[in-house]
């Protein structure tokens, strides 16, 4: 998945862009891209805790996984 089709995304689900970050440090109740070297990890951030965090080498794949999660948290909505 590329930045564009990515962004459409958003705008086309109504997706609240204040509940992720890409690539700055999550606030809690965040979902994220962290970039390390080489891969990007994508989780949820909650009290210190990551949830549903994968690590993947490619960016595309890790903003699908970000959409996947967007989309099936009802929070995400505006």
């Amino acid at each position: 998945m590329k930045n564009e089709e990515f962004n459409q995304k958003l705008y086309d689900h109504d997706i609240d862009r204040s509940i992720f970050s890409l690539g700055k440090a999550p606030s809690d109740c965040m979902y994220t891209i962290q970039i390390h070297s080489c891969s990007y990890e994508v989780y949820y951030f909650e009290r210190g805790i990551k949830e549903y965090t994968k690590t993947f080498n490619d960016k595309g794949a890790s903003l699908a996984y970000l959409l996947k999660l967007l989309l099936a948290d009802p929070r995400c909505k505006k």
